[in-house]
């Protein structure tokens, strides 16, 4: 929930659009989609979800329903193809490589493509994301779509292993934005935190 939260935030701080069409194409049982949601009270919010699993896609079905959402959910493989229009993508990317392709970088790359020209991508990545771009294919595939423009690294107390950061990608191109890269404090220390969500501030007042 803390991290659905910080989704929420960033989204509300990347659009002033009231309107807003959101995807998760790895939805699972659609908890990220939903937290993100509730914590967007200002929005009217469209959301869609992807999952290969029938139980997953229904399970998410259900609990849109319940919550009075706008929902659209789809039982499908995820790299079949792209949406279209989407003002945000966001997901929790699972780690893992199949046939020799490396699953979060074909998710990002054909989901990027879902965006709206001034759209953005949040995911969450693990740690050793780029580690698996030996011949940075996939680097360079990802500047041709899109532009990273932060990757914040969360505090390893929120995962018992294979700890995590947060990667956002803008679909279009900003120039003179510096990529804001931060490793975030501990939630519970306080201090540090709200000096944390303050440099966060000041970088969107001068980057975007």
């Amino acid at each position: 929930d803390t991290i659905g939260m910080f989704f929420a935030y960033l989204i509300s701080k990347l659009t002033k659009k009231k309107k807003l069409n959101i995807l998760d194409p790895v939805v699972g049982s659609g908890n990220l989609l939903y937290t993100v949601s509730n914590h967007l009270t200002d929005k009217e919010l469209k959301l869609y979800g992807i999952d290969n699993v029938y139980n997953m896609v229904e399970i998410s079905n259900i609990l849109g329903d319940l919550l009075n959402y706008d929902i659209e959910m789809f039982n499908q493989d995820t790299l079949t193809h792209p949406f279209n229009g989407m003002d945000f993508v966001i997901a929790d990317i699972t780690d893992y490589t199949i046939n020799g392709i490396y699953f979060p970088y074909e998710m990002i790359l054909t989901h990027m493509d879902s965006l709206n020209s001034d759209g953005y991508m949040i995911s969450l990545i693990p740690n050793d994301f780029f580690t698996h771009d030996e011949n940075s294919e996939f680097k360079n595939k990802l500047n041709e779509k899109c532009q990273i423009i932060s990757i914040l690294e969360l505090p390893l107390n929120l995962f018992k292993d294979n700890p995590k950061s947060i990667i956002i990608l803008s679909k279009k191109h900003l120039e003179n934005s510096k990529c804001l890269l931060m490793k975030l404090p501990l939630l519970t220390d306080v201090n540090k935190l709200s000096n944390a969500l303050a440099d966060i501030e000041d970088w969107f007042k001068n980057n975007l």
